[in-house]
């Protein structure tokens, strides 16, 4: 720990001849991957003695708008390449480092072309009940998605075989696995089935998409170079593998009912096994999972298929921890949930999920009483104002056209999951670490039982590379409107109420989920309805504003975060692009609550 540490690689070719990364152009010039003073790729492993630096974020599309935020890390990187007290130690990405349903036009027959480098023409026609890839127009696979059960609004191009999950994570971040040129512009022999208003959009789209993803090409060079130097660490969410994924029990359901849902859920998991999770902790995956995988991508027989596909289903170690110090808990809020209706919120992490976790801090030295990271994709603490609405508008809309991906979206998962941290957990402290939600702010908030109090630290970072002028504007103005404070007293259902004015009850049934779920009321409410039974839970939030060039609450442009955690203070900078320069906003928190 604490000591500069440098690596090399040398692949030996089948005439048995070893290169290195200097004979693959890597250690100088335009390719290189080291930062200046340093002669190889280099990282370091730091104790606590001298306070932890990362960098997280979450939400990266390839040609999503406006400039990618994750090179900015890079940069970071760079100015502070020899200073271990403030250079990043890790890279916590914390979900939607691609986006599977949501495919540029662009880039279809590339991936689908690498795909097949990569895996062999089999694997295109290896998804039971789909037709082969290769006879699938652009834009044409909508259909095919609604088939299997799956429910995105953009899912076009979703990828679908192992090869092309493969192939994205390639481009992602690595330029030189990107095209030499896109195909032109689709004509309408390339577009049937599509009528001339919509073929004339699509080309529109396909064109805009173009230019954004030139602009990502320009960066992923210091993507590249960021992840071969900081040790990383990633988690995924819904993107990574289908847009609302798992959001209900219903879609699982449905989805694990169709052979073809099954082996593309299958293949995206393999994919972020490959490209993301293994790194993780190698120790999670023995030789059988391995084997199991390697048997189907090699045989592509249907006993190596149906193996494959409950290997992915089943396996419930996607969770784990970080040896950073303090310790990070990276959070499965995706395989591990817990549905109690067919079509309500699912409790984005179950008992069992919990159990789980417990079983990974036990595992990893964690004692009660130590400090904790905790990386959850979507914000534990948010904005209250946006996770009320649901219970009105899913009986109108259904499920799968809003939001129920948070974690209150559920009161009971929501109470059982900080219930948890507080009493079983009990740090000293808790730093959340969040995406998803395509904007960045910070909280400081406190949990308490009857037994116990858990203070917390929220820090949301998103999106690197996926925000638009409209959600900018209109983001930026709930920043400035929303209560900066807010206090609650928790019930477990219902609470009696000796108030008869209207309004009150009016007030509770809005509060309300249903009579079996908690219920969340501010001191002031609670006080003025004459309640009569004592509360179980307190909550406080104060959302930090954070200095920069807006006092706004919330930055809504992408980002990458920047914290350096130390004794005395914690320090949230977000890093953005403006005006053809790096700008940051910065929120410094100190660690004993002022209050």
């Amino acid at each position: 720990s604490d000591t500069w540490l440098g690596y090399d690689i040398e692949v030996t070719g089948e005439d048995g001849a070893g290169k290195t990364l200097a004979d693959f152009g890597l250690l100088s010039g335009r390719h290189s991957l080291t930062y200046e003073g340093f002669p190889l790729p280099s990282f370091f492993l730091r104790r606590a003695t001298g306070g932890l630096a990362l960098i997280h974020g979450s939400c990266r599309m390839l040609h999503g708008r406006g400039e990618d935020a994750l090179p900015l890390a890079d940069e970071q990187v760079a100015r502070t390449a020899a200073d271990m007290s403030v250079r990043p130690s890790a890279l916590f990405l914390t979900g939607d480092q691609l986006y599977a349903d949501d495919v540029a036009g662009p880039l279809v027959a590339h991936l689908h072309r690498v795909g097949e480098e990569l895996i062999g023409e089999w694997m295109h026609g290896s998804l039971p009940g789909l037709p082969t890839l290769s006879e699938v127009p652009l834009y044409g696979r909508m259909e095919l998605c609604d088939d299997i059960g799956f429910t995105s609004e953009k899912d076009f191009n979703h990828l679908l075989s192992f090869g092309e999950f493969a192939a994205l994570y390639l481009m992602n971040w690595n330029e030189q696995n990107w095209p030499s040129e896109w195909a032109p512009v689709p004509s309408d022999e390339e577009l049937p089935g599509v009528g001339p208003r919509r073929r004339a959009s699509l080309r529109r789209k396909y064109v805009q998409q173009t230019g954004e993803l030139d602009g990502a090409r320009r960066d992923v060079r210091g993507v590249r170079r960021l992840l071969a130097n900081v040790p990383s660490y990633m988690i995924f969410d819904d993107h990574d593998v289908t847009d609302d994924w798992n959001l209900s029990r219903e879609w699982n359901r449905r989805v694990h009912a169709s052979p073809g849902g099954r082996r593309v859920i299958a293949n995206a998991l393999a994919g972020y096994w490959a490209f993301q999770g293994w790194g993780n902790n190698p120790d999670a995956y023995d030789d059988s999972f391995k084997s199991t995988l390697s048997n189907h991508l090699v045989d592509g027989s249907a006993a190596a298929g149906g193996a494959f596909d409950k290997l992915l289903w089943e396996f419930d170690k996607w969770s784990f921890v970080a040896p950073t110090d303090p310790l990070t808990l990276f959070l499965d809020t995706r395989t591990q949930r817990g549905f109690d209706s067919e079509r309500g919120a699912a409790k984005l992490i179950s008992r069992h999920g919990l159990d789980v976790l417990a079983d990974r801090l036990a595992e990893s030295g964690f004692k009660r009483g130590d400090k904790l990271n905790v990386v959850s994709a979507v914000p534990v603490y948010g904005f209250e104002a946006r996770q009320q609405n649901h219970k009105y508008l899913i009986s109108l809309l259904g499920p799968y056209k809003i939001d129920l991906e948070a974690w209150r979206s559920n009161r009971c998962g929501f109470v059982e999951f900080l219930t948890f941290m507080t009493n079983e957990i009990a740090p000293e402290r808790c730093v959340f670490l969040s995406g998803d939600v395509h904007y960045a702010f910070n909280v400081r908030a406190e949990f308490a039982t009857k037994t116990n109090k858990l203070p917390i630290l929220q820090f949301t970072s998103s999106p690197q590379k996926n925000t638009g002028n409209g959600v900018r504007a209109a983001i930026g103005v709930l920043g400035r409107v929303i209560p900066k404070e807010e206090e609650h007293l928790g019930w477990d259902t219902p609470p009696r109420m000796t108030s008869a004015n209207p309004l009150h009850r009016l007030r509770m049934r809005a509060a309300m989920v249903s009579d079996d779920e908690p219920v969340f009321l501010t001191r002031e409410l609670a006080h003025s309805m004459r309640i009569d039974e004592q509360h179980v839970y307190e909550e406080k939030r104060v959302y930090v504003t954070p200095s920069g060039p807006t006092s706004s609450l919330i930055v809504a442009c992408n980002n990458v975060g920047y914290v350096l955690q130390r004794d005395d203070a914690i320090v949230h900078r977000l890093l953005t692009h403006a005006r053809g320069r790096t700008t940051s906003f910065t929120a410094a928190m100190p660690v004993q609550d002022p209050h």
